[in-house]
Order: C-alpha cells, then sequence, then structure tokens
C-alpha cells in the first residue's frame, strides 16, 4: 500500500474516532446502546492508531531495536517462568 493511501486511511479513521467519540461524549446518551457504532469507533480508533505507528515505526532506531530487545527477553524470562511452574 502507498504512503498516499496510509496517509489517508489514518487521517480520514482519526477525524472519523474523534466525531464518534464527540457524539458518544456531548450529545447523544443512547449511543451506548448502539453497538455496532460503538464498535465502529473502536474499529476507527484501531486504524488511526495503526497508520500512525505504521508511519512512525517502521523505520529502523536505536529506541525501537533496545524496546524490541527488552520485550524478546521478558517473553524468555516469562517462558522460563511458566516451564518450571508447570
Amino acid at each position: 500500500m502507498s504512503m498516499i493511501h496510509v496517509w489517508r486511511i489514518r487521517f480520514g479513521a482519526l477525524a472519523m474516532a474523534l466525531a464518534l467519540y464527540i457524539v458518544r461524549t456531548f450529545v447523544d446518551e443512547t449511543y451506548a446502546t448502539i453497538n455496532w457504532l460503538a464498535g465502529f469507533e473502536t474499529m476507527c480508533w484501531m486504524l488511526a492508531i495503526l497508520g500512525f505507528t505504521s508511519l512512525y515505526l517502521n523505520k529502523p532506531s536505536r529506541a525501537l531495536s533496545y524496546l524490541n530487545m527488552a520485550v524478546f527477553w521478558s517473553k524468555c524470562a516469562i517462558n522460563e517462568r511458566m516451564s518450571q511452574i508447570g
């Protein structure tokens, strides 16, 4: 997917999520009873977050490398502890 499509999707999803948030918070009291609308708002937030992270975390950086190794070693420690327990 080209960068122009990601740009459109992330800003479109962010705008839709913010609009639905404003409606949910300030306007409509029955918003929580409409499950599909709440689900659509959640999907918009996730698309916006994934769009922005794909832009900013898709490049090599020292911080990303450090955090990647920290997650790897944490997972190794958890797996080792779980194997000792079970």
